[in-house]
Protein backbone atom coordinates (compact mmCIF):
# COMPACT_ATOMS: atom_id res chain seq x y z
CA UNK A 1 0.00 0.00 0.00
CA UNK A 2 1.25 3.53 -0.57
CA UNK A 3 -0.08 6.19 1.78
CA UNK A 4 0.21 9.91 -0.29
CA UNK A 5 -0.40 12.73 2.79
CA UNK A 6 -0.25 16.38 1.63
CA UNK A 7 0.07 18.57 4.07
CA UNK A 8 0.16 22.37 5.00
CA UNK A 9 1.43 23.85 1.77
CA UNK A 10 2.70 27.48 2.14
CA UNK A 11 2.71 29.90 -1.57
CA UNK A 12 3.93 32.91 -1.11
CA UNK A 13 3.76 35.78 -4.26
CA UNK A 14 5.31 39.03 -4.01
CA UNK A 15 3.86 41.92 -6.49
CA UNK A 16 6.27 44.85 -7.07
CA UNK A 17 5.08 48.09 -8.21
CA UNK A 18 6.72 51.03 -8.31
CA UNK A 19 5.49 54.80 -8.22
CA UNK A 20 7.54 57.85 -7.45
CA UNK A 21 10.37 55.50 -5.64
CA UNK A 22 7.80 54.19 -3.90
CA UNK A 23 8.05 49.50 -3.36
CA UNK A 24 4.82 48.04 -2.50
CA UNK A 25 4.93 44.44 -1.24
CA UNK A 26 2.09 42.50 -1.27
CA UNK A 27 2.12 39.12 0.50
CA UNK A 28 -0.39 35.98 -0.07
CA UNK A 29 -0.65 32.62 2.15
CA UNK A 30 -3.02 30.01 1.54
CA UNK A 31 -3.21 27.39 3.65
CA UNK A 32 -4.98 24.14 2.82
CA UNK A 33 -5.56 20.62 4.82
CA UNK A 34 -5.78 17.66 2.24
CA UNK A 35 -7.12 14.19 3.11
CA UNK A 36 -4.81 11.10 3.38
CA UNK A 37 -5.22 9.08 0.08
CA UNK A 38 -5.00 5.49 0.39
CA UNK A 39 -4.11 4.03 -3.09
CA UNK A 40 -3.71 0.08 -3.49
CA UNK A 41 -0.81 -1.54 -5.09
CA UNK A 42 -1.26 -5.05 -6.39
CA UNK A 43 -4.00 -7.04 -5.75
CA UNK A 44 -2.58 -8.45 -2.46
CA UNK A 45 -0.40 -6.53 0.16
CA UNK A 46 -0.03 -5.15 3.45
CA UNK A 47 -1.41 -2.44 5.69
CA UNK A 48 -1.10 -1.31 9.27
CA UNK A 49 -3.49 0.20 11.43
CA UNK A 50 -4.43 0.93 15.09
CA UNK A 51 -7.36 -1.25 16.11
CA UNK A 52 -8.21 1.69 18.44
CA UNK A 53 -7.83 4.97 16.12
CA UNK A 54 -8.33 3.36 12.61
CA UNK A 55 -11.10 2.01 10.55
CA UNK A 56 -10.47 -0.39 7.26
CA UNK A 57 -12.85 -1.79 5.11
CA UNK A 58 -10.96 -4.89 3.68
CA UNK A 59 -10.48 -8.61 3.65
CA UNK A 60 -8.69 -9.02 7.24
CA UNK A 61 -5.94 -11.62 8.14
CA UNK A 62 -6.17 -13.44 11.17
CA UNK A 63 -3.01 -11.46 13.09
CA UNK A 64 -3.79 -8.49 15.38
CA UNK A 65 -1.34 -6.66 17.88
CA UNK A 66 -1.89 -5.02 21.23
CA UNK A 67 -3.17 -1.54 20.69
CA UNK A 68 -2.25 0.67 23.26
CA UNK A 69 0.32 3.25 22.25
CA UNK A 70 0.15 3.18 18.58
CA UNK A 71 0.21 -0.74 18.63
CA UNK A 72 -0.53 -2.03 14.81
CA UNK A 73 -2.02 -5.04 13.31
CA UNK A 74 -1.36 -7.03 10.15
CA UNK A 75 -4.04 -6.46 7.66
CA UNK A 76 -4.24 -8.45 4.60
CA UNK A 77 -6.20 -6.59 1.59
CA UNK A 78 -7.41 -7.86 -1.49
CA UNK A 79 -7.72 -5.36 -4.18
CA UNK A 80 -9.23 -7.48 -7.15
CA UNK A 81 -11.49 -5.82 -9.30
CA UNK A 82 -15.19 -6.24 -6.50
CA UNK A 83 -13.18 -5.82 -3.37
CA UNK A 84 -13.96 -2.77 -1.15
CA UNK A 85 -11.62 0.22 -1.38
CA UNK A 86 -10.13 0.33 2.61
CA UNK A 87 -10.24 3.74 4.01
CA UNK A 88 -8.22 4.04 6.97
CA UNK A 89 -6.88 6.88 9.60
CA UNK A 90 -3.75 7.46 10.54
CA UNK A 91 -1.94 5.23 11.94
CA UNK A 92 0.86 5.99 15.15
CA UNK A 93 -2.42 8.28 17.00
CA UNK A 94 -1.62 7.57 20.64
CA UNK A 95 -4.55 6.12 22.40
CA UNK A 96 -6.03 9.00 24.93
CA UNK A 97 -5.17 7.50 28.53
CA UNK A 98 -9.24 8.36 29.08
CA UNK A 99 -9.89 5.50 26.85
CA UNK A 100 -9.38 2.96 29.65
CA UNK A 101 -11.07 2.72 32.55
CA UNK A 102 -7.97 3.12 34.77
CA UNK A 103 -5.08 5.62 33.72
CA UNK A 104 -2.67 3.12 32.65
CA UNK A 105 0.89 3.38 34.32
CA UNK A 106 4.09 2.26 33.38
CA UNK A 107 6.07 -1.08 34.51
CA UNK A 108 3.45 -2.32 36.61
CA UNK A 109 4.08 -5.91 38.17
CA UNK A 110 1.85 -9.13 37.23
CA UNK A 111 1.71 -11.64 39.92
CA UNK A 112 3.23 -15.32 38.87
CA UNK A 113 0.14 -17.87 39.81
CA UNK A 114 -1.73 -20.78 38.79
CA UNK A 115 -4.05 -21.29 35.80
CA UNK A 116 -7.45 -20.83 37.99
CA UNK A 117 -5.94 -17.81 39.89
CA UNK A 118 -4.42 -15.71 36.65
CA UNK A 119 -7.66 -14.22 35.94
CA UNK A 120 -8.10 -12.89 39.24
CA UNK A 121 -4.33 -11.65 38.37
CA UNK A 122 -4.79 -9.99 35.62
CA UNK A 123 -7.82 -7.96 36.73
CA UNK A 124 -5.66 -7.20 39.87
CA UNK A 125 -2.88 -5.82 37.70
CA UNK A 126 -5.62 -3.68 35.51
CA UNK A 127 -7.18 -2.18 38.16
CA UNK A 128 -4.02 -1.45 39.53
CA UNK A 129 -3.28 0.79 36.51
CA UNK A 130 -1.05 -1.98 34.36
CA UNK A 131 -1.20 -1.17 30.62
CA UNK A 132 -2.01 -3.76 27.86
CA UNK A 133 0.97 -3.27 26.48
CA UNK A 134 2.67 -4.40 29.13
CA UNK A 135 0.42 -7.23 29.68
CA UNK A 136 0.99 -8.30 26.37
CA UNK A 137 4.72 -8.73 27.06
CA UNK A 138 4.64 -9.67 31.19
CA UNK A 139 2.53 -13.01 29.53
CA UNK A 140 5.08 -13.65 26.85
CA UNK A 141 7.98 -13.64 29.06
CA UNK A 142 6.25 -15.44 31.36
CA UNK A 143 5.72 -18.31 28.30
CA UNK A 144 1.50 -18.59 28.87
CA UNK A 145 0.28 -16.18 26.61
CA UNK A 146 -1.33 -17.43 23.65
CA UNK A 147 -0.62 -16.87 19.90
CA UNK A 148 -1.17 -14.49 17.97
CA UNK A 149 -2.21 -12.64 20.77
CA UNK A 150 -2.36 -12.39 24.05
CA UNK A 151 -3.91 -9.13 25.46
CA UNK A 152 -5.66 -6.11 23.11
CA UNK A 153 -7.64 -3.91 23.74
CA UNK A 154 -11.56 -2.43 21.78
CA UNK A 155 -14.33 -0.88 21.86
CA UNK A 156 -17.01 -3.63 22.84
CA UNK A 157 -19.87 -2.45 24.77
CA UNK A 158 -20.09 0.87 24.10
CA UNK A 159 -19.29 2.62 27.43
CA UNK A 160 -16.48 4.54 25.37
CA UNK A 161 -14.07 2.73 27.42
CA UNK A 162 -11.90 0.26 25.73
CA UNK A 163 -12.26 -3.15 27.02
CA UNK A 164 -9.42 -5.81 27.73
CA UNK A 165 -9.17 -9.09 26.19
CA UNK A 166 -6.24 -12.02 27.07
CA UNK A 167 -5.61 -15.26 25.80
CA UNK A 168 -3.35 -17.22 27.84
CA UNK A 169 -2.22 -21.10 28.47
CA UNK A 170 -2.02 -23.32 31.33
CA UNK A 171 1.80 -24.19 31.10
CA UNK A 172 1.49 -27.02 33.57
CA UNK A 173 -0.75 -28.39 30.95
CA UNK A 174 -0.84 -32.26 31.16
CA UNK A 175 -2.23 -33.03 27.65
CA UNK A 176 -1.87 -31.71 24.41
CA UNK A 177 -2.73 -29.30 23.70
CA UNK A 178 -2.08 -27.21 26.37
CA UNK A 179 -5.17 -25.78 28.61
CA UNK A 180 -5.92 -22.16 27.75
CA UNK A 181 -8.79 -19.46 28.63
CA UNK A 182 -10.36 -16.51 27.17
CA UNK A 183 -10.97 -13.25 29.01
CA UNK A 184 -12.82 -10.17 28.79
CA UNK A 185 -12.46 -7.70 31.10
CA UNK A 186 -15.50 -4.39 31.26
CA UNK A 187 -14.79 -0.83 33.17
CA UNK A 188 -17.74 -1.00 35.28
CA UNK A 189 -17.88 1.88 37.52
CA UNK A 190 -14.13 2.74 38.37
CA UNK A 191 -12.86 -0.18 37.89
CA UNK A 192 -12.22 -3.14 35.86
CA UNK A 193 -15.06 -6.59 36.18
CA UNK A 194 -14.01 -10.19 34.50
CA UNK A 195 -17.29 -10.12 32.28
CA UNK A 196 -15.94 -13.57 29.81
CA UNK A 197 -14.69 -16.34 30.68
CA UNK A 198 -13.96 -19.33 28.20
CA UNK A 199 -11.92 -22.24 29.41
CA UNK A 200 -10.86 -24.28 25.97
CA UNK A 201 -12.60 -27.81 26.02
CA UNK A 202 -10.37 -31.09 25.97
CA UNK A 203 -8.19 -31.48 22.30
CA UNK A 204 -8.67 -27.90 21.37
CA UNK A 205 -5.86 -25.64 21.42
CA UNK A 206 -6.62 -21.99 23.75
CA UNK A 207 -8.91 -19.47 21.91
CA UNK A 208 -7.20 -17.06 19.94
CA UNK A 209 -7.78 -13.49 19.24
CA UNK A 210 -8.18 -12.94 16.13
CA UNK A 211 -9.37 -9.30 15.19
CA UNK A 212 -12.15 -6.47 16.95
CA UNK A 213 -13.97 -4.48 14.80
CA UNK A 214 -17.52 -3.47 13.97
CA UNK A 215 -18.48 -5.99 11.50
CA UNK A 216 -22.45 -5.03 11.55
CA UNK A 217 -21.96 -1.00 11.80
CA UNK A 218 -23.96 -0.89 15.09
CA UNK A 219 -21.34 1.24 16.52
CA UNK A 220 -20.00 -1.46 18.82
CA UNK A 221 -16.58 -3.95 17.79
CA UNK A 222 -17.40 -7.42 17.71
CA UNK A 223 -14.42 -10.34 19.11
CA UNK A 224 -13.58 -12.63 16.34
CA UNK A 225 -11.77 -15.71 18.18
CA UNK A 226 -11.02 -19.61 17.06
CA UNK A 227 -10.32 -22.58 18.78
CA UNK A 228 -8.22 -24.35 16.38
CA UNK A 229 -8.31 -28.58 17.20
CA UNK A 230 -5.90 -31.11 15.17
CA UNK A 231 -5.18 -34.54 14.39
CA UNK A 232 -2.75 -36.60 12.72
CA UNK A 233 -3.20 -35.33 9.60
CA UNK A 234 -5.62 -31.69 9.35
CA UNK A 235 -6.23 -29.51 11.42
CA UNK A 236 -9.77 -27.51 12.05
CA UNK A 237 -11.11 -23.88 13.41
CA UNK A 238 -14.03 -23.12 15.58
CA UNK A 239 -14.50 -19.61 14.64
CA UNK A 240 -16.93 -17.46 16.43
CA UNK A 241 -18.12 -13.87 16.88
CA UNK A 242 -18.64 -12.15 20.36
CA UNK A 243 -21.22 -9.29 20.65
CA UNK A 244 -21.92 -7.64 23.67
CA UNK A 245 -26.25 -7.60 24.39
CA UNK A 246 -27.86 -7.56 27.60
CA UNK A 247 -27.21 -10.88 28.41
CA UNK A 248 -22.80 -10.48 27.90
CA UNK A 249 -21.02 -11.88 25.42
CA UNK A 250 -22.80 -13.91 22.94
CA UNK A 251 -21.54 -15.60 19.75
CA UNK A 252 -23.66 -14.39 17.15
CA UNK A 253 -21.96 -16.89 14.65
CA UNK A 254 -25.50 -19.02 13.46
CA UNK A 255 -23.53 -22.16 12.33
CA UNK A 256 -20.28 -23.58 12.08
CA UNK A 257 -16.26 -23.67 10.80
CA UNK A 258 -15.07 -26.51 12.54
CA UNK A 259 -15.89 -28.98 9.69
CA UNK A 260 -13.69 -27.44 7.28
CA UNK A 261 -9.84 -28.18 7.23
CA UNK A 262 -7.22 -25.63 7.34
CA UNK A 263 -9.57 -22.69 7.01
CA UNK A 264 -9.02 -19.56 5.56
CA UNK A 265 -10.88 -17.07 7.17
CA UNK A 266 -11.43 -13.90 5.31
CA UNK A 267 -14.17 -10.79 6.55
CA UNK A 268 -15.31 -8.75 3.48
CA UNK A 269 -17.90 -5.80 3.24
CA UNK A 270 -18.16 -5.74 -1.19
CA UNK A 271 -21.30 -3.36 -0.62
CA UNK A 272 -19.23 -1.08 1.53
CA UNK A 273 -21.88 -0.15 3.87
CA UNK A 274 -20.12 -1.08 7.01
CA UNK A 275 -21.76 -4.53 7.55
CA UNK A 276 -19.49 -7.44 7.10
CA UNK A 277 -19.90 -11.25 6.04
CA UNK A 278 -17.17 -13.77 6.67
CA UNK A 279 -16.07 -16.35 4.22
CA UNK A 280 -14.20 -19.27 5.22
CA UNK A 281 -12.67 -21.31 2.89
CA UNK A 282 -11.26 -25.08 4.04
CA UNK A 283 -9.23 -26.93 1.80
CA UNK A 284 -9.25 -30.92 1.93
CA UNK A 285 -8.27 -32.92 4.76
CA UNK A 286 -4.71 -34.32 4.99
CA UNK A 287 -5.47 -37.99 5.50
CA UNK A 288 -6.03 -40.44 2.58
CA UNK A 289 -8.89 -41.60 4.68
CA UNK A 290 -10.35 -38.88 3.88
CA UNK A 291 -10.78 -39.05 -0.09
CA UNK A 292 -9.79 -36.84 -2.76
CA UNK A 293 -9.71 -33.08 -1.04
CA UNK A 294 -11.56 -30.34 -2.53
CA UNK A 295 -12.26 -26.86 -1.54
CA UNK A 296 -15.29 -25.45 0.13
CA UNK A 297 -16.16 -22.02 0.88
CA UNK A 298 -18.85 -21.10 3.30
CA UNK A 299 -20.51 -17.74 3.28
CA UNK A 300 -22.20 -16.32 6.76
CA UNK A 301 -23.79 -13.02 6.13
CA UNK A 302 -25.07 -10.88 9.03
CA UNK A 303 -28.93 -11.03 9.19
CA UNK A 304 -30.56 -7.50 11.27
CA UNK A 305 -33.09 -9.29 12.03
CA UNK A 306 -31.62 -11.80 14.30
CA UNK A 307 -28.88 -10.22 14.57
CA UNK A 308 -26.64 -13.67 13.96
CA UNK A 309 -24.16 -14.67 10.90
CA UNK A 310 -26.62 -17.04 8.46
CA UNK A 311 -24.55 -19.32 6.61
CA UNK A 312 -26.45 -18.62 3.27
CA UNK A 313 -24.26 -20.29 0.90
CA UNK A 314 -21.46 -23.46 0.20
CA UNK A 315 -19.39 -22.91 -2.89
CA UNK A 316 -16.91 -25.77 -3.86
CA UNK A 317 -13.73 -25.17 -5.31
CA UNK A 318 -13.01 -26.80 -8.77
CA UNK A 319 -11.87 -30.02 -9.20
CA UNK A 320 -10.10 -32.13 -11.88
CA UNK A 321 -11.36 -35.43 -9.98
CA UNK A 322 -14.17 -37.69 -11.34
CA UNK A 323 -16.03 -38.01 -8.51
CA UNK A 324 -16.29 -34.48 -8.04
CA UNK A 325 -17.19 -34.28 -11.62
CA UNK A 326 -19.73 -36.70 -10.93
CA UNK A 327 -21.20 -34.74 -7.93
CA UNK A 328 -21.48 -31.47 -9.73
CA UNK A 329 -23.40 -33.51 -12.25
CA UNK A 330 -25.89 -34.66 -9.66
CA UNK A 331 -26.17 -31.23 -7.91
CA UNK A 332 -26.95 -29.54 -11.70
CA UNK A 333 -29.94 -32.33 -11.69
CA UNK A 334 -31.35 -31.21 -8.37
CA UNK A 335 -31.38 -27.87 -9.30
CA UNK A 336 -32.90 -28.53 -12.84
CA UNK A 337 -29.84 -27.35 -14.62
CA UNK A 338 -30.30 -30.54 -17.23
CA UNK A 339 -27.98 -29.40 -19.75
CA UNK A 340 -25.31 -28.17 -17.23
CA UNK A 341 -25.90 -31.83 -15.99
CA UNK A 342 -25.35 -33.36 -19.34
CA UNK A 343 -21.91 -32.40 -19.89
CA UNK A 344 -21.34 -33.33 -17.18
CA UNK A 345 -22.40 -36.64 -16.87
CA UNK A 346 -20.48 -36.81 -20.59
CA UNK A 347 -17.49 -35.91 -18.90
CA UNK A 348 -17.59 -38.25 -16.52
CA UNK A 349 -17.76 -41.12 -19.01
CA UNK A 350 -15.46 -39.84 -21.83
CA UNK A 351 -13.18 -37.70 -20.59
CA UNK A 352 -9.39 -39.09 -20.17
CA UNK A 353 -7.99 -36.30 -18.37
CA UNK A 354 -10.02 -36.57 -15.16
CA UNK A 355 -7.91 -38.03 -11.87
CA UNK A 356 -9.48 -41.54 -10.62
CA UNK A 357 -8.90 -41.24 -6.81
CA UNK A 358 -7.38 -44.95 -6.06
CA UNK A 359 -7.78 -47.46 -9.04
CA UNK A 360 -5.04 -49.53 -7.49
CA UNK A 361 -7.37 -50.48 -4.79
CA UNK A 362 -10.35 -49.84 -6.01
CA UNK A 363 -10.57 -51.28 -9.99
CA UNK A 364 -13.68 -50.88 -10.90
CA UNK A 365 -13.88 -46.93 -9.62
CA UNK A 366 -13.31 -45.74 -13.37
CA UNK A 367 -16.37 -48.29 -14.58
CA UNK A 368 -18.80 -47.79 -12.18
CA UNK A 369 -18.71 -44.04 -12.13
CA UNK A 370 -18.94 -44.52 -15.69
CA UNK A 371 -22.10 -46.63 -15.53
CA UNK A 372 -23.58 -44.74 -13.15
CA UNK A 373 -23.20 -41.73 -15.31
CA UNK A 374 -25.39 -43.23 -18.22
CA UNK A 375 -28.03 -44.06 -15.91
CA UNK A 376 -27.88 -40.79 -15.08
CA UNK A 377 -28.00 -39.53 -18.46
CA UNK A 378 -30.73 -42.05 -19.36
CA UNK A 379 -32.96 -40.16 -16.72
CA UNK A 380 -31.53 -36.30 -17.66
CA UNK A 381 -32.06 -36.83 -21.69
CA UNK A 382 -35.86 -38.13 -20.54
CA UNK A 383 -36.61 -35.01 -18.36
CA UNK A 384 -35.41 -33.04 -21.41
CA UNK A 385 -37.76 -34.67 -23.76
CA UNK A 386 -35.23 -36.36 -25.93
CA UNK A 387 -36.09 -40.36 -25.77
CA UNK A 388 -34.35 -40.95 -28.63
CA UNK A 389 -30.66 -40.27 -26.64
CA UNK A 390 -32.23 -41.72 -23.53
CA UNK A 391 -32.61 -44.74 -26.03
CA UNK A 392 -29.42 -44.86 -27.74
CA UNK A 393 -27.69 -44.54 -24.03
CA UNK A 394 -29.78 -47.29 -22.68
CA UNK A 395 -28.84 -49.41 -25.18
CA UNK A 396 -25.23 -48.93 -24.53
CA UNK A 397 -25.75 -49.93 -21.35
CA UNK A 398 -27.19 -53.15 -22.10
CA UNK A 399 -24.32 -53.93 -25.10
CA UNK A 400 -21.63 -52.68 -22.05
CA UNK A 401 -22.77 -54.33 -18.87
CA UNK A 402 -23.46 -58.03 -18.74
CA UNK A 403 -25.51 -59.42 -17.03
CA UNK A 404 -23.47 -61.45 -14.50
CA UNK A 405 -21.29 -58.07 -14.57
CA UNK A 406 -21.53 -55.48 -11.22
CA UNK A 407 -22.15 -53.05 -13.02
CA UNK A 408 -25.50 -54.42 -14.34
CA UNK A 409 -27.48 -53.07 -11.42
CA UNK A 410 -26.96 -49.80 -13.14
CA UNK A 411 -28.54 -51.09 -16.23
CA UNK A 412 -31.62 -52.25 -14.25
CA UNK A 413 -32.29 -48.98 -12.46
CA UNK A 414 -32.61 -47.79 -16.20
CA UNK A 415 -34.89 -50.02 -17.19
CA UNK A 416 -37.02 -49.70 -13.97
CA UNK A 417 -36.96 -45.77 -14.83
CA UNK A 418 -37.76 -45.97 -18.58
CA UNK A 419 -41.10 -48.43 -17.92
CA UNK A 420 -42.38 -46.52 -15.70
CA UNK A 421 -41.94 -42.83 -16.98
CA UNK A 422 -45.17 -42.72 -18.87
CA UNK A 423 -47.14 -39.28 -19.68
CA UNK A 424 -44.28 -37.60 -17.65
CA UNK A 425 -45.05 -39.55 -14.51
CA UNK A 426 -41.57 -38.46 -12.97
CA UNK A 427 -42.95 -39.33 -9.41
CA UNK A 428 -43.83 -43.17 -10.25
CA UNK A 429 -40.68 -43.59 -12.06
CA UNK A 430 -38.39 -42.05 -9.24
CA UNK A 431 -40.61 -44.17 -6.75
CA UNK A 432 -39.40 -47.86 -8.44
CA UNK A 433 -35.51 -46.87 -8.70
CA UNK A 434 -35.95 -45.30 -5.26
CA UNK A 435 -36.76 -48.33 -4.12
CA UNK A 436 -34.76 -50.55 -6.05
CA UNK A 437 -31.61 -48.94 -5.10
CA UNK A 438 -32.53 -49.04 -1.22
CA UNK A 439 -32.64 -53.05 -2.13
CA UNK A 440 -29.41 -53.02 -3.92
CA UNK A 441 -27.32 -50.66 -1.83
CA UNK A 442 -24.20 -52.56 -1.83
CA UNK A 443 -24.36 -53.15 -5.80
CA UNK A 444 -25.46 -49.39 -7.27
CA UNK A 445 -24.41 -46.85 -3.79
CA UNK A 446 -21.62 -48.23 -2.03
CA UNK A 447 -19.31 -47.93 -5.17
CA UNK A 448 -20.31 -44.36 -5.22
CA UNK A 449 -19.43 -43.52 -1.53
CA UNK A 450 -16.97 -43.13 1.41
CA UNK A 451 -16.32 -46.75 1.16
CA UNK A 452 -14.39 -45.90 -2.10
CA UNK A 453 -13.72 -42.05 -1.78
CA UNK A 454 -13.46 -41.02 2.07
CA UNK A 455 -15.04 -39.33 4.73
CA UNK A 456 -14.67 -36.14 3.35
CA UNK A 457 -16.75 -37.29 0.45
CA UNK A 458 -20.79 -37.84 0.85
CA UNK A 459 -22.18 -41.25 0.95
CA UNK A 460 -24.95 -41.71 -1.65
CA UNK A 461 -28.81 -42.73 -0.65
CA UNK A 462 -31.56 -44.03 -2.36
CA UNK A 463 -33.54 -40.43 -2.90
CA UNK A 464 -30.03 -38.83 -4.68
CA UNK A 465 -30.44 -41.12 -8.28
CA UNK A 466 -33.61 -40.01 -9.25
CA UNK A 467 -34.76 -35.99 -8.84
Amino acid sequence: MRIQHAGIETKSFKLFLQFMGLLLTLLLLISCDLPIEIALETPTVQATESLLAGEVTATVAATATSPTAAETTSVEIDAAEDAPTPTLKETNTPVPEDSFCIPPKPNMALEATSFENYPSAILNYLNAGGSVEDLQRLLTTAKIGNDPLAATAGELTGDDKLEVVVSFINDHSQGFPPQGALLVFVCSGESYALEHYEISEQGFEPPAIIHIRDLNANGLGELITSNAICDAHTCYEDVKIWEWTSEGFQNRLNGTTIDLPFPDIQITDYEKDGVYQMEAAGSGPGSIGAGPPRDRTRIFIYNAVTGFWDVTDEILGPSNYRIHVLHDADAAVRSGDYTIAQVFYDQVINDPDLDDWMPEEHPDELINLQAYARYKLVVVYTLMEQPDNAQRVFEAMVSLYAEDSAQRGYVEMAQTFLNLYTGNNLDAACDAVHQYAAINLAKVLTPLGQTVFGTSNPNYSPLDVCP
